[in-house]
């Protein structure tokens, strides 16, 4: 293999699989260096399985005209090829995927401890506001706004769905801006949670006096939706909230993934460019307001229903628009790159010839 066509199979790869293979040789050989005392037995890919299988059957079910036509045509054996070409585009976004459970080893590895950041935001959330913004809203718990919240909450799947529509789309350009956007916002976020570990308002405040801290104010009202005793008789969960609550709970197996938002960074990646490229959906004006609206809805059920400090939603707007910044700057040199690059091959094609 010769010089130019070594720079033509680097230009080939999208930029996303050098970031990711960065990450993943930073902790790799975190974990080797420090091998005596990294629980390797205990790697677990719980999280990865079922965000592979919920992006699978969503683009399943929008490629199921697809699938009609293979078998209409008796190409049903072509399925599986196709899907796994397909499926292929997403692995970056289920490799870091792959790492979410185990941020707890690497804790592990480097003997942190867990109480330092909690403290530090707090104070951080009582000096902009001056009350302690969850203590605060606990007097205005209502059964139907909790309900509303959760279910809004439960709405950070959307960024999943939202990246299956662009490749569906085939706005390839957009798929690799958010892809890329995503994976960095990912990286920040997961290297905080090794490096910063922090659990949270209901946690720290907790009722049931696993309270990290002694001293601080308590909640005096817990969180309850709206009772459906026929639900309560087919499941035991009283309402629609402790069901979505205690489900996404155990799907959540980290608890000191607080800081920063995860659910504020990549829904707002996903916001921005919904907003500016509106174009490509088609109900421009509903499909921005409900971005738009969701968003904030999102942002505030963070908050109401305890799971963050606000201090954690800003510095999760923040990390959005600098991973999107980044994800965009990278993916239009690297188009732009390899448009030069075609252009230089096929005038020396040219010369040749």
């Amino acid at each position: 293999m010769n010089a130019r066509s070594g720079t033509y199979a680097i230009l080939a790869v999208n930029p996303v699989w050098w970031v990711v293979s960065a990450f993943y040789l930073f902790l790799t050989s975190t974990a080797l260096v420090n091998y005596k005392n990294f629980p390797f037995g205990s790697l677990n890919f719980f999280t990865l399985v079922w965000i592979g299988t919920a992006l699978t059957a969503a683009h399943c079910l929008l490629n199921l005209k697809t699938f009609r036509e293979y078998f209409s045509l008796r190409r049903w054996r072509d399925i599986p090829r196709f899907l796994c070409a397909d499926m292929s585009h997403y692995l970056p976004y289920l490799l870091m995927a792959g790492l979410y459970d185990n941020i707890p080893l690497f804790h592990d590895t480097a003997r942190l401890r867990f109480n330092n950041l909690d403290y530090s935001l707090l104070r951080a959330d009582e000096m902009i506001f001056g009350v302690q913004p969850t203590i605060f809203l606990q007097d205005y718990l209502n059964p139907y706004l909790v309900e509303y919240s959760m279910i809004m909450y439960s709405f950070f799947v959307l960024p999943y769905l939202f990246l299956v529509y662009l490749f569906q789309k085939r706005e390839s350009t957009l798929f690799s801006k958010l892809l890329l956007a995503h994976v960095i916002a990912s990286i920040v976020a997961l290297t905080c949670f090794i490096y910063l570990p922090a659990k949270g308002p209901r946690f720290v405040f907790d009722t049931a006096g696993s309270r990290l801290y002694e001293n601080l104010p308590q909640f005096k009202n817990g969180i309850n939706g709206v009772r459906i005793d026929s639900l309560y008789r087919a499941t035991g969960y009283e309402s629609l909230y402790r069901l979505q609550y205690d489900a996404w709970n155990n799907l959540e197996r980290v608890k000191t993934d607080c800081m920063p938002s995860m659910h504020a960074a990549l829904y707002l990646i996903c916001i921005i460019i919904a907003v500016r490229y509106r174009k490509i959906m088609k109900w421009k004006r509903l499909a921005t307001g409900f971005w738009i609206t969701s968003g904030v809805s999102m942002l505030f059920s963070c908050i109401y229903l305890r799971y963050h400090w606000v201090i954690d939603i800003i510095a999760g707007i923040v990390v959005a628009f600098f991973s999107y910044s980044a994800a965009e700057l990278i993916i239009e040199r690297w188009l732009h790159t390899r448009e030069l690059a075609s252009a230089r091959n096929k005038q020396l094609v040219s010369a040749s010839g």
